[in-house]
């Protein structure tokens, strides 16, 4: 959590993550900690929407910073959008969460248009 969190969000935040599944935990820690460097970011040809909190230290903004520049960089038709939403952690949909609705709105509008 980013340090603007309250007592309110944090407990939101813990039922979120204790509601997913111990395997899908595993999975994640697997792709954390054994990071599939051989993707072929020339295969997206969708847009794609990347965001991150401020204060995220799992999915720090430079590391999302650095796939947006990949998939920039790689894809035959690059459509990324990268955001940092200011005052949050890695959970910033429930602790930014008009900022967030916000930018995900807007990125689907302009998917759809």
């Amino acid at each position: 959590a980013g340090p603007h969190v309250t007592a309110g969000m944090r407990s939101e935040m813990l039922a979120a993550m204790g509601a997913i599944p111990a395997d899908t935990y595993r999975d994640a820690l697997l792709c954390f900690t054994h990071p599939d460097e051989s993707f072929d970011f020339a295969k997206i040809k969708c847009p794609v929407l990347l965001m991150t909190g401020e204060h995220d230290r799992l999915a720090t903004p430079a590391e999302i910073r650095s796939v947006a520049n990949r998939i920039h960089e790689r894809s035959p038709a690059p459509n990324v959008r990268f955001e940092v939403i200011a005052r949050a952690g890695h959970l910033c949909n429930i602790e930014a969460p008009s900022r967030y609705n916000r930018l995900l709105r807007q990125f689907l509008l302009d998917v759809i248009r």
